[in-house]
């Protein structure tokens, strides 16, 4: 298994919105890619920062850039964006426990 964390700064007026927007249309956009195994949506309270844990089958699938995702997902990763402060940043991670 791996994990693709996205993390995107926000102020604190799009902290709220942000929380339910990944909730209601990011998780569900995830939800339709191949390989999709689940997802943790976390929220550093002091600075804004997000970050988006998505699981994955493969490490293919958790690389594929967003550009290469269904039509949903894009356009749901491109209005998070908009509510950014700075560019998200993205990494990946082999998942080594899983309890």
């Amino acid at each position: 298994m791996f994990a693709q964390i996205i993390e995107t700064p926000l102020s604190g007026a799009e902290r709220a919105d942000a929380v339910r927007f990944v909730r209601e249309e990011l998780v569900p956009a995830l939800c339709d890619e191949d390989g999709f195994s689940g997802a943790v949506g976390m929220v550093e309270t002091g600075t804004g920062r997000t970050m988006v844990i998505a699981f994955w089958e493969r490490e293919t699938q958790a690389v594929t850039p967003p550009a290469d995702r269904g039509p949903v997902f894009r356009a749901a990763l491109a209005a998070l964006q908009a509510r950014a402060t700075a560019p998200r940043s993205t990494s990946t991670w082999e998942v080594g426990i899983e309890l």
